[in-house]
């Protein structure tokens, strides 16, 4: 029973295909005499989204997969699903795994690839594209930008449209997982009552999160440059890139939070009970009217015993709401920080930074 099958390591397929997009972007540039303009930070974009953009999204893929084909395995293995409960997560692994491998939602992206590419001619043609380097004439005249605009961002539009629907697939599991008679267990080692798997799959994700920062990283520079974006939207443009991120990989986990807060709020329930029946025949053992010998007070088990069971207590009242730790915040985070750090040098270039720095440590 698996999310996904066996596959090869699709790595080395988006390294090629990206890079033989840009081979031959780069030979017609080089072929109509415009390296110039090819080597411009006006055309950073074009760099970025073929030789960085699309081998991260197959890398994605070829870490996520194997990811989630374990955690569904997990979930069989564990008792998390229960054993009554296990034929209808197979009926939806099925359907999703059908819908994944149908040629159909893929041709749809094509399609919405092929649309956007239309409507980008139609605002070109008219003067109100957005993109700043093909409405140049000699750019939008030659093969180069023919070859950019109707094949390159056409596959790379196909290419983030396709992962889009693969997420929405992840979504839909991970909702049909939730609706199921999930057995949770408060005192699970991972914090999250047995699905703290979940976070590791979800850390996969960061080579997603890492072309979206700089997807977003190129474009903003492109717009610096060509002077249709200020820099003070710098600040904006990062936070919207940190938001959307959380709204992808952290807000669908918040599904579970109902059942790990019922998890929670249970597993305290039952065992303080246990822990006020323990006390009790606890102290009537050890602090009752009979004097205990002293050579059954070293090492008595009962001792131990009692402190494990408040130890139990404080995990079982620490289980998280959602099954993500700060440790994946901080991993997401930093992956879409990152790639857009260098923004940072276009507002406050690195040597007035440094001036600043030498003037503050130095009290001038």
């Amino acid at each position: 029973m698996q999310l996904v099958h066996g596959r090869n390591r699709t790595s080395a397929l988006g390294l090629a295909l990206g890079l033989t997009l840009w081979i031959v972007l780069i030979a017609l540039a080089m072929t109509e005499g415009l390296s110039r303009w090819i080597a411009s930070p006006l055309a950073v974009g074009m760099h970025v989204r073929l030789l960085v953009v699309i081998p991260l999204l197959f890398l994605c893929e070829s870490s996520v997969d194997p990811c989630v084909a374990s955690f569904v395995r997990t979930l069989a293995r564990s008792g998390v699903v229960p054993e009554g409960a296990l034929p209808n997560l197979s009926s939806k692994i099925v359907r999703i795994v059908r819908w994944r491998d149908s040629w159909i939602p893929e041709a749809v992206c094509v399609l919405l690839a092929v649309i956007l590419w239309w409507y980008g001619t139609k605002l070109t043609r008219f003067g109100t594209a957005a993109d700043y380097m093909l409405d140049r004439p000699p750019v939008l005249s030659s093969l180069t930008g023919q070859w950019y605009w109707d094949v390159c961002l056409t596959v790379f539009r196909f290419l983030i449209l396709r992962w889009f629907w693969r997420l929405l697939l992840w979504w839909y599991f991970l909702g049909s997982l939730c609706r199921l008679p999930l057995r949770l267990v408060p005192v699970h080692p991972d914090g999250a009552g047995g699905i703290g798997y979940l976070e590791i799959v979800h850390a996969h994700f960061a080579p997603l999160v890492v072309a979206i920062s700089v997807t977003q990283t190129a474009s903003f520079v492109e717009g610096v440059r060509a002077g249709t974006m200020p820099n003070d939207a710098i600040y904006p443009a990062i936070a919207t890139v940190v938001l959307v991120d959380a709204l992808l990989f952290l807000v669908p986990l918040a599904i579970f939070s109902p059942k790990l807060w019922a998890c929670r709020m249970k597993g305290t329930e039952e065992y303080m009970r246990l822990a006020e029946r323990y006390a009790t025949l606890f102290d009537e053992k050890w602090a009752g009217t009979e004097r205990v010998p002293d050579d059954k007070l070293l090492g008595a088990p009962d001792l131990n015993a009692l402190v494990a069971l408040k130890r139990v207590i404080t995990e079982v009242g620490s289980v998280r709401w959602i099954p993500a730790s700060p440790r994946l915040l901080s991993q997401l985070t930093i992956a879409a920080f990152l790639p857009m750090a260098p923004l940072l040098l276009l507002k406050y270039p690195l040597a007035d930074l440094l001036q600043k720095f030498v003037e503050r440590l130095s009290g001038l």
